[in-house]
């Protein structure tokens, strides 16, 4: 697995985290998670290291900026993909 991917599937962890914590999303993606992972409250305790690791992503040839990109354009189509699934949906039972 390239760096990239590895980085793209921390950032998602992070998002699953905010999600729970929002009391938001699938239930069940926190299960998807404790499967694969280690959980725990990281954030606080590594504040050092992790601004660290981010001054250190360029010059191990990390692009953050376009990892970013790559999520945000990803989460943005899956979300279009499940909302005009559910607006297909609502309109034939609508006008079925």
């Amino acid at each position: 697995m390239k760096i990239e991917e590895k980085c793209i599937n921390t950032i998602r962890c992070l998002a699953i985290d905010a999600v729970e914590k929002a009391n938001s999303g699938h239930p069940g993606t926190l299960n998807a998670y404790l499967s694969h992972g280690e959980p725990a409250l990281r954030i606080e305790d590594h504040i050092k290291k992790a601004c660290w690791v981010m001054s250190e992503l360029t010059e191990l040839g990390i692009d953050i900026d376009s990892i970013t990109k790559k999520l945000e354009s990803d989460g943005v189509e899956k979300f279009i993909k499940a909302f005009d699934k559910l607006m297909e949906s609502l309109t034939k039972k609508s006008f079925g």
